[in-house]
């Protein structure tokens, strides 16, 4: 995990139909890995950054807001090895 650089972003024609996804880096922004989507419903941290855990667990806080009402929730994911480092 040491050096890698994650992007994480919302996409769509509206705020109705946005999907997330994250890109990866792990030379310091220079170049950066093909989208990855996030399953549905998931969008990543949304306001802070994420708490890695020792074993590898990303933890983030997520919401939507919408007209009458805001949801939040914990987003718990794991990671993978970057290409060289597994």
């Amino acid at each position: 995990m040491d050096g890698q650089l994650w992007l994480y972003y919302k996409f769509g024609p509206n705020v109705r139909s946005w999907t997330g996804a994250r890109l990866v880096s792990t030379d310091d922004g220079q170049t950066w890995s093909p989208p990855e989507h996030l399953p549905a419903g998931l969008y990543g941290p949304i306001k802070d950054k994420p708490l890695v855990l020792a074993n590898g667990t990303i933890v983030s806080g997520s919401s939507v807001e919408s007209y009458s009402s805001w949801a939040v929730w914990i987003e718990r994911s794991t990671t993978t090895p970057a290409p060289g480092r597994g």
